[in-house]
C-alpha cells in the first residue's frame, strides 16, 4: 500500500529573527504573513503561508513554556 500525502497542516521552523525570516519568505517566495495568538497562550505567533501550507516561525530563544518544542532547539 502506498502512502499519499495531500498536504501538511504546518511545520515549525526555529529562526534567530522572526521579522527577518518572515520578510524573506514574503519577498522571495511570495508567502502571506499571519500573526495570531493561539487559544490558551499569551504570546503572539508569526507564520507565513501559501494555499493550505503554513510555516510557523518560532524564535530559537523562546522557552519551552512560551512555545513547546523538541529537546534540541537550533535555528
Amino acid at each position: 500500500m502506498e502512502l499519499v500525502v495531500d498536504s501538511v497542516d504546518h511545520l515549525v521552523l526555529n529562526v534567530t529573527d522572526v521579522e527577518v525570516a518572515a520578510a524573506w519568505y514574503q519577498r522571495v517566495l511570495g508567502m502571506q504573513r499571519e500573526d495570531f495568538t493561539p487559544a490558551g497562550s499569551s504570546s503572539a505567533r508569526t507564520s507565513v503561508k501559501f494555499g493550505t501550507q503554513k510555516l510557523n516561525l518560532r524564535p530559537a530563544s523562546a522557552s519551552v513554556d512560551e512555545w513547546f518544542t523538541g529537546r534540541n532547539v537550533a535555528p
